[in-house]
């Protein structure tokens, strides 16, 4: 059975007539199937647009479609090529000085660039799609939902906890009108993870910004309800992680160990990423926690793999898996090494102290927008 936002453009689909129109209703469409993970429909719409507009006579079309191809390799493996099609697409949109695409294409791509951690960047953009946004008056929603939320996700992500409910709201409120499932699924997801990201984080640093951690299971069951309830599965590998996360964090090292172990044994978690990463330090947290010292030294081993330090790892998850490395390496009677991932520890916290500190004074400068506002 569709979703309401699919009706609304089936719906749509069935009284238009015009090709081109139909085309971008079509794009539209996949595009939220790619964010749902309905990835073979959203790769069959997209190599019928490809052959019905090979010849580039809509540009709209075109810009749409690559947005759509950025979002199949987003959402589908988190590719870093996601971006390239965005940057694409958003250099087209300006280059036909078209509103509407350089807001879209923009507010994705901070959305992007954020979770690259890309934030001069992101913050760019960010300020690229609002002003965009400021002239015009239909259509809006859903791209001052995507701005919102990313928003809502950088002040997360700097511990300006307060200040990221209200983005926060502001994107449900959005995605609510135009009853766009995915959007609040995303927002869902996002605000639990990065809550349960931002408290560990903490922890290492000694640090309080005021999240509620008894709270965090409950964050992590909403998210996955709504998933469920929803039926979304792009965030399912990622939400996983999350719990596996929350779990640590709340020393429930017997149950974190299956999750952990079934999302090392996934092509969901690529080789060479940060999930995989933090994941195999907190394996062997969890494994030497429970007094399986023999698998926690193998799984340190896999950690400490010498071409696993030229991976770009954000700071906060460079501090989160350096303390579950310290913390594996001391229970399973390895002070040395233990001091040098406890220092290791320290100074990417120094380096996510500086970056929050950066980011901070820049988010300062976004207000939240409500419904009926443009910017």
């Amino acid at each position: 059975m569709p979703s309401p936002f699919e009706q609304r453009i089936l719906d749509k689909l069935g009284t238009e007539r015009d090709p081109e129109a139909r085309a971008l209703l079509r794009v539209e469409l996949a595009c939220y199937w790619a964010r749902v993970g309905e990835e073979h429909s959203a790769e069959q719409e997209r190599q019928a647009l490809r052959h019905e507009f090979a010849n580039a006579r809509s540009p709209r079309v075109s810009i749409l479609v690559m947005v759509l191809e950025a979002l199949q390799a987003y959402y589908g493996r988190l590719d870093p090529a996601a971006r390239d099609r965005l940057l694409r697409a958003n250099l087209l949109s300006k280059s036909f000085n078209a509103l509407d695409l350089i807001a879209l294409t923009s507010a994705w791509l901070a959305h992007v660039d954020l979770n690259q951690a890309r934030f001069d960047s992101a913050v760019r953009e960010l300020h690229t799609a609002i002003q965009a946004l400021a002239q015009l008056s239909d259509g809006v929603e859903s791209v001052r939902c995507r701005i919102a939320l990313t928003l809502g996700d950088a002040n997360l992500i700097v511990g300006r906890v307060q200040a990221s409910q209200e983005w926060y709201e502001s994107a449900r409120l959005d995605a609510i009108a135009i009853n766009d499932h995915a959007g609040v699924g995303a927002m869902t997801y996002n605000r639990a993870a990065l809550r349960v990201a931002r408290a560990r984080f903490e922890d290492v640093a000694g640090l309080d910004s005021g999240i509620d951690r008894t709270l965090l299971r409950i964050d992590v069951d909403t998210a996955v309800n709504y998933q469920s309830a929803a039926r979304l599965k792009s965030l399912e590998h990622l939400l996983a992680t999350t719990r596996a996360s929350q779990l640590v964090y709340q020393h429930k090292y017997s149950d974190a160990l299956p999750v952990i172990e079934a999302l090392l044994g996934t092509p969901a978690v690529t080789s060479r990423s940060a999930q995989r990463r933090l994941l195999q330090a907190d394996l062997a947290l969890a494994l030497a926690s429970v007094g399986k010292t023999a698998e926690a030294n193998r799984a340190l081993l896999q950690f400490v793999t010498p071409e696993a330090d030229d991976l770009p790892i954000p700071s906060d998850d460079a501090a989160v898996m350096a303390r579950s490395a310290a913390l594996a390496f001391a229970l399973t009677g390895a002070p040395d090494e233990a001091q040098v991932w406890h220092e290791r520890a320290n100074r990417a916290c120094h380096d996510h102290s500086l970056v929050c500190e950066s980011l901070g004074s820049q988010l300062q400068e976004f207000r939240p927008m409500r419904p009926g506002q443009s910017a």
